[in-house]
């Protein structure tokens, strides 16, 4: 093998600028298959970034008659989840919304927050970089209103001062004061940057209203299935003694990464790393293509080799150690271009409000990857060629007649020509077919002047606050609003909306007049 590898070594030096045509040809192969690895990587599989990451579970109820439905999990449920399951070593719950933080000096910010169980945090086991996290005694009714900050927050709003701590603030519109915040980085489960106690008002105890996502970490060796026939026996349970909200109510356990990145999500990735394939497929028949018109220039080599005593898988094994070696050569040139590629897609995206803990990055199950498709891609465009040329004619070779037949592998050349040639039409059409219907959605609305028109979003503090608690305030605000927006300079029209065309619109149950409908569950 040491033999083999150092004659590789001589021959692909010897040969600079066929060999660099197979590397430069299989790099890009192998370089865009591994950036799209990594990026499909860090968004579907990388498990979270806290320790036990790859145990922690989502909780969501669904209806036995829709098992595709999926919605929250009310708060009586959740109590009886949690005290009553044999599969979690925690589990704990977060409402999640958008809320406005405002203090005297400084202006008003809208940022996602969360409302936490009390052992939110110690279920992640992540601690704040300053101050403390959220007590039992934070979640008690009528207690001290209190509230923690991400690390961006304290840096962009609060400049990184250490006085932070006991700051009092106002959250939409309710006053509390900063205790903690979290480190650097954190911001968990999504791109929350404020957690404030879970405190359970009196509609909470409506088993029908569900606004809670559960969060739970399964105990060591306790797969998502037993955790869901836990669950499901105690839903039976609340089934039976609760008929009116929860008769058709069970749950669902979904790993943390299908119950935020799964259905189309999902195979949209999954298809882009098809894609890719296609592309290195097509790289390795090229050059498969490259070393069996080799083989013809080397055949009286291989000959000699043979008649010196050499078997057909000696000289099998010397072929393939080279192919090896050059697939290993374009994998290091593919590994540049690919930590390049992931770099300039993880700054590209970093703005676009993905995730806190979907992060592109090189680690070992990429690192893997990488390694196993610069070996195998050796392998696949070396191994028809190799088992080609060991096919050794002596007397013919060594008189002579075999040198420059160009018959020699015809039909493989053909077959890989082919190949090249479907891979190509597959690749082509479906870049054909997203580009067409690209170029179709910006055609849906071609009389919209979209370089005048702008849009902003205003959410006022939630209804159940008090300056906008009624409509009518509500309304009187926007009548405000827009006589003072459409007297800018440049403004000629100015228009409000609950929901911008071709920006989706909410969903509410409906009834025709004179067709009443008896089963208000199941209205369209």
């Amino acid at each position: 093998m040491i033999q083999d590898i150092r004659f590789a070594l001589r021959l692909i030096s010897s040969n600079r600028w066929f060999s660099a045509a197979i590397i430069v040809t299989i790099a890009l192969g192998i370089g865009i298959n591994t950036t799209v690895f990594t990026i499909v990587n860090g968004v579907l599989f990388k498990s979270m970034p806290i320790p036990g990451g790859e145990r922690l579970v989502i909780v969501r109820s669904t209806k036995t008659t829709d098992p595709g439905s999926s919605s929250g999990v009310s708060y009586p449920d959740f109590r009886e989840f949690q005290a009553a399951n044999g599969t979690f070593e925690a589990l704990e719950a977060a409402a999640v919304s958008g809320g406005v933080i405002a203090e005297n000096g400084i202006p008003p910010e809208r940022v996602r927050l969360a409302r936490v169980t009390p052992g939110f945090f110690g279920m992640i086991r992540v601690a704040p970089a300053l101050g403390r996290g959220l007590s039992a005694e934070d979640s008690k009714p009528g207690g001290a209103a209190v509230a923690v900050i991400s690390h961006s927050m304290w840096q962009k709003r609060y400049g990184g001062a250490p006085d932070v701590l006991g700051r009092a603030v106002r959250i939409d519109a309710e006053p509390a004061t900063i205790i903690g915040v979290m480190p650097e980085g954190f911001r968990f489960p999504n791109t929350e940057e404020l957690w404030l106690p879970l405190v359970p008002g009196e509609a909470d105890e409506n088993r029908s209203y569900r606004p809670l996502e559960a969060y739970g970490m399964l105990k060591p060796g306790t797969t998502i299935e037993q955790a869901q026939q836990d669950l499901a026996l105690i839903g039976s349970r609340l089934a039976d003694e609760f008929p009116d909200t929860n008769k058709e109510i069970t749950s669902r356990v979904l790993t943390f990464h299908d119950a935020h990145v799964g259905g189309t999500f999902r195979t949209t990735f999954l298809m882009m790393q098809g894609a890719v394939a296609f592309v290195l497929l097509i790289a390795c028949a090229n050059v498969a293509n490259m070393l069996l018109s080799r083989a013809v220039v080397r055949g009286h080599e291989l000959s000699v080799r043979a008649a010196m005593g050499a078997s057909r898988w000696q000289l099998v094994r010397q072929l393939l150690v080279e192919c090896v070696i050059l697939s290993s050569l374009g994998g290091l040139l593919g590994l540049a271009l690919s930590l390049y590629g992931v770099h300039v897609f993880d700054v590209t995206t970093a703005n676009l409000g993905r995730p806190y803990w979907i992060t592109f990055g090189m680690d070992y199950t990429a690192f893997g990857f990488f390694a196993a498709i610069s070996i195998m891609s050796g392998i696949i465009f070396g191994l028809a060629p190799a088992i080609r040329a060991s096919r050794v004619d002596l007397n013919a070779s060594l008189k002579g007649a075999g040198r420059g037949s160009s018959g020699r592998g015809g039909w493989l050349t053909g077959s890989l020509v082919v190949a090249q040639f479907a891979f190509t039409v597959v690749l082509l059409a479906g870049a054909g077919l997203m580009v067409r219907s690209f170029l179709a959605v910006q055609q849906i609305n071609a009389q919209l002047p979209e370089d005048s028109v702008l849009m902003a979003r205003v959410q006022l503090p939630d209804e159940s606050g008090e300056r906008y608690a009624e409509p009518a305030s509500r309304r009187q605000f926007f009548e405000k609003v827009l006589p003072e927006l459409a007297v800018l300079p440049g403004v000629t029209h100015v228009s409000a909306a609950s929901h911008p065309p071709l920006m989706g619109a909410s969903a509410r149950a409906i009834e025709i007049e004179g067709r009443p409908n008896g089963d208000h569950a199941r209205a369209p």
